[in-house]
């Protein structure tokens, strides 16, 4: 995939962004577009590459410090009390939006079902619009509807196999769908036993309690 949404691009989508390096723009788009999709592009190195080339080329590029920390906070594998790398970036962050010239958009957001639904119309590949989306309906009690929109849109959120990344995100999904399969009945075959060796390592991160569940039901 090719990425070429630069600085003035941004800003004349009315969506400006306080860097005046194209590559860090570029590299912010490249590292958005792989995290709405939850995949990693080959021809950036992946989430990994282009994050490093992101602050590489912009070092004090806020929006770009800003997804950087929130990939590893979101991730649920690290903590600002356990990992003093992410504690200081944490910190150098706050620093950083102290002194720059941010826009209100970049200290803000909002997520509704009509965000969700409108970032499906750009990207129907934005997994994190679909799990908005799932979420709204699951809440409204709207069954039908939820598997109908879930079996129509399954190819657009079932890139790869996620669960191999070991992001947490992926493990703990993993764990709490195998359970769920097992509650209806579902033959899961080996299933378990392949999850429990990407759990193992993480068996002594207590982070999170919703993460240890996941470590729980694995083992």
């Amino acid at each position: 995939m090719f990425f070429a949404f630069l600085s003035l691009a941004w800003r004349s989508e009315g969506l400006p962004l306080t860097t005046s390096s194209n590559d860090a723009a570029k590299m912010f788009d490249a590292t958005l577009t792989q995290y709405t999709g939850w995949y990693d592009d080959s021809s950036v190195n992946g989430i990994e590459g282009s994050v490093s080339k992101m602050l590489a080329a912009d070092p004090n590029f806020v929006m770009g410090h800003v997804i950087s920390c929130g990939l590893d906070l979101i991730s649920s594998g690290k903590g600002i009390y356990t990992d003093q790398e992410l504690k200081s970036s944490m910190l150098s962050l706050e620093g950083l939006t102290a002194r720059s010239n941010i826009t209100n958009r970049e200290t803000a957001c909002q997520g509704s079902q009509r965000m969700g639904r409108r970032g499906l119309e750009l990207n129907p590949r934005d997994c994190w619009s679909t799990h908005a989306e799932a979420h709204v309906i699951e809440m409204d009690g709207r069954q039908d509807e939820g598997i109908k929109f879930l079996s129509t849109t399954s190819n657009d959120w079932t890139v790869g196999k996620r669960c191999l990344s070991g992001a947490m995100l992926d493990l703990v999904d993993a764990s709490s769908l195998l359970y769920r399969l097992q509650m209806e009945g579902v033959d899961v075959n080996d299933r378990w036993r392949e999850l429990f060796h990407l759990w193992e390592s993480h068996t002594d991160d207590h982070i999170l309690e919703w993460q240890e569940k996941g470590t729980e039901l694995s083992f």
